[in-house]
């Protein structure tokens, strides 16, 4: 198991965690952790998933008569990532033995996950609109709440298509039994568009990319939101983005090909992509 492998398994359990998932679902991602760290075997891993499988079918995800590929395969279910799915973009970081002060840095795009999201399920984005809740009364659902309702690609007249609400999320994170809690810093999205329930699964979680805090400088984050940005600009306009147009400004980029002509993905520029929740709409 890679490190790579091990920081998306802590990224599984933490969003796993927050979500109040079930305890099979949070005894699967023990199991998948103990593996990344190097304290199970795929082999001990499949063995302890049999013992307890009748506790969920995401234990009996585990087994399988090849345990590396079945279980790297499961890894991947649960993060939407694995490494040919990975893009690579140059950042700036802190300068490394060789004198290099940049490096390629893999983001798995929110565009590709979007596009694989529609091929399994072409009305997966699609937003049915909730009854407005009153002054004093809370939300039933993001989209009926006053951050959605008064983004402006959803009040544009102009605008027929449907509005995906997207939060944005990063923190540090602990790396396999590395005790420093803020070693690693994780940036991953979440669809809002559906209820509580469906909102909580890790299929509405994205892990974008993932960044070492020793190896960042002032213009690390700067870099890596501008690739976030470059992404969502041209979604705002329900069209994917363009390879080579994000080393432009953001007012001269051009978009890719149309997304699916009734799907628009918008955002407000943040000033920080460490602020916990962003008005995005996807």
């Amino acid at each position: 198991m890679t490190r790579e492998s091990c920081i998306f398994a802590e990224v599984v359990k933490a969003m796993a965690k927050s979500s109040d998932s079930a305890k099979a679902a949070l005894a699967e991602i023990d199991l998948l952790i103990e593996l990344a760290s190097g304290k199970k075997t795929f082999e001990q891993v499949r063995s302890d998933a049999s013992k307890f499988a009748f506790a969920g079918a995401s234990l009996k995800s585990l087994i399988h008569s090849n345990a590396s590929r079945g279980i790297t395969q499961r890894l991947k279910e649960l993060t939407g990532v694995d490494r040919d799915s990975l893009a690579f973009f140059e950042v700036r970081c802190r300068e490394d033995d060789l004198g290099t002060k940049t490096r390629q840095h893999p983001f798995s795009l929110l565009s590709s996950r979007i596009q694989a999201l529609l091929a399994r399920k072409p009305t997966y984005f699609d937003v049915v609109r909730q009854p407005v809740s009153g002054e004093d009364v809370v939300a039933s659902s993001f989209t009926n709440s006053p951050e959605y309702l008064s983004h402006e690609l959803v009040k544009s007249p102009a605008v027929q298509m449907h509005v995906v609400p997207v939060g944005v999320y990063s923190d540090g994170i602990k790396v396999c039994d590395d005790t420093h809690p803020d070693s690693l810093y994780a940036i991953y999205l979440y669809f809002l568009h559906t209820d509580s329930d469906e909102t909580a699964r890790p299929v509405s979680k994205h892990l974008y990319t993932v960044y070492r805090k020793s190896d960042s400088t002032a213009e690390t984050l700067e870099d890596i939101w501008s690739i976030l940005l470059w992404e969502l600009k041209a979604l705002a306009s329900g069209f994917l983005p363009l390879a080579g147009e994000e080393r432009k400004p953001l007012t001269e980029q051009r978009f890719g090909e149309l997304l699916t002509g009734k799907h628009c993905f918008g955002a407000e520029q943040a000033q920080s992509v460490s602020q916990r929740r962003c008005a995005v709409c996807v």
